[in-house]
């Protein structure tokens, strides 16, 4: 029995792994436009636009986007979020945990 609830738990902790590491690819693929909108997309005066949208996406964690970035990001994103810390909505520029 005691066999049983350890392969179990194994199992969900597994499972568990698995959906994050989607979810978190899936995240990380989506369409830049709202952090080209953060960034000002061009309508705020002074300054280059690209130069700021490349900040945004640093403080986003989206600057690498080589394999060792994105294992890296993950990694860091779930040991804060093992922490409680969710990030911060891009959208809401609020901690999501709010």
């Amino acid at each position: 029995m005691v066999k049983y609830i350890i392969k179990r738990i194994g199992l969900a902790v597994l499972i568990l792994f698995s959906v994050s590491l989607i979810m978190y690819v899936l995240v990380r693929n989506i369409d830049l436009n709202a952090l080209w909108e953060i960034a000002g997309g061009g309508n705020l005066a002074g300054g280059n636009a690209e130069d700021r949208f490349e900040i945004v996406k640093e403080a986003y964690g989206y600057g690498d986007d080589s394999f060792r970035g994105v294992v890296k990001g993950y990694f860091s994103w779930l040991g804060k979020f093992l922490r409680g810390d969710m990030g911060t909505s891009i959208s809401y520029q609020q901690p999501v945990a709010d």
